[in-house]
């Protein structure tokens, strides 16, 4: 596939765009591909608070413009010789809230498989690489990732059931596992 793509989206541009005034454009300081990489060609993507919080600037300053949505779901088109997971230009695939972390054997988040507490972590949409470049979500054209955050979807899930799970499904999903939660206990949510 060639990849003369364009990552473009709805970009909020101040803290008004929380109110719906968003505009559509193409999204500047993309990151460059690396090998790690996976392009994905988005076709759903979940609504989020945080969505909100982050386009009325309400946990911070955020830079703008930005383009908001964690919980994405489309194709690999574009996959570097390096990619994780096996992962094929085709495959339907997920990211999450996360799109970095420093995956450094040193770091106490990464080393044990916990990345989303590493100390240099970079979220899906409204933060940057240590490159500079700026991560841009998924209400957009597509996304470019790390493989190590890209996830295959199961075919027995469809995209619009998927992209939920991606932030909602596992905030829900996590505490259970970690508590030790199954069947025959109760939990409260």
């Amino acid at each position: 596939m060639s990849h003369d793509y364009k990552f473009e989206g709805w970009l909020g541009k101040d803290k008004e765009s929380a109110k719906g005034n968003m505009v559509w454009g193409d999204f500047p300081h993309v990151k460059p591909f690396e090998e790690t990489d996976v392009d994905i060609q988005i076709t759903h993507c979940g609504i989020c608070g945080s969505d909100v919080h982050t386009l009325s600037s309400g946990w911070g300053p955020t830079t703008y413009p930005c383009c908001v949505g964690h919980e994405i779901v489309g194709k690999a088109v574009r996959v570097g010789s390096k990619v994780e997971r096996g992962i094929k230009v085709g495959d339907r695939v997920g990211v999450g809230a996360q799109n970095s972390s420093c995956l450094k054997p040193d770091c106490e988040g990464c080393s044990d498989k916990l990345e989303n507490y590493c100390q240099h972590i970079v979220t899906t949409f409204g933060d940057k690489y240590p490159d500079g470049s700026i991560t841009y979500g998924g209400y957009a054209d597509y996304h470019r990732c790390p493989s190590h955050f890209v996830f295959k979807i199961p075919d027995g899930i469809a995209s619009e059931d998927a992209a939920p799970m991606l932030c909602g499904g596992v905030t829900l999903y996590s505490p259970l596992v970690v508590n030790g939660c199954g069947p025959g206990k109760k939990v409260g949510m």
